[in-house]
């Protein structure tokens, strides 16, 4: 791995969005190699803005990108992998039910695929959101014919894999 770009897409996350950014900005010292993150605030009624705000002040790798309104997870998303600059992407949820050094546990597997997919085994969602995940699980798998697991999670991916397709909601 030559550089990395970690995506960050945040809606809400005030409690929560210095610790990932810290986090992502840790772990990218620690991979010695270029690294940016990447945060959309995606519209949060919170304090998710002002908190960035402050954030880039101190971390120069840190690139905020900013919804007035939320455009919801899919647009922003797609806006992410579009304005990553690096050769690889991670993402990683503004709400810190993955941390980035999850990282770690997809690095294994760099040389071997172009696009890993994590599982997120201990959710902290609440009732409703869990009930829609496991819809969505079982949904997927079914309509795709592929074996895959929380889809929604964290992805380690080839950006030049993005950069070659264009994505529709």
């Amino acid at each position: 791995m030559k550089s990395l770009s970690f995506l960050i897409p945040a809606y809400n996350d005030g409690s929560t969005i210095a610790t990932q950014v810290a986090g992502a900005y840790a772990e990218g010292n620690k991979l010695g190699i270029p690294f940016e993150i990447i945060v959309i605030n995606d519209g949060s009624g919170d304090q998710t803005g002002q908190i960035l705000a402050k954030l880039a002040k101190h971390f120069r790798q840190l690139r905020v990108l900013t919804h007035m309104a939320n455009k919801g997870y899919g647009a922003t998303i797609k806006e992410l992998y579009y304005a990553a600059n690096k050769e690889w992407l991670f993402t990683i949820p503004g709400d810190y039910q993955v941390q980035a050094k999850e990282l770690y546990k997809l690095l294994p597997q760099e040389k071997n695929a172009d696009i890993i997919l994590g599982w997120r085994t201990d959710r902290q969602d609440t009732g409703i959101r869990q009930h829609q995940s496991q819809i969505y699980n079982w949904l997927i798998p079914l309509l795709f014919h592929t074996k895959t697991h929380d889809i929604n999670s964290v992805r380690l991916m080839k950006s030049n894999i993005m950069k070659s397709i264009t994505l529709q909601g």
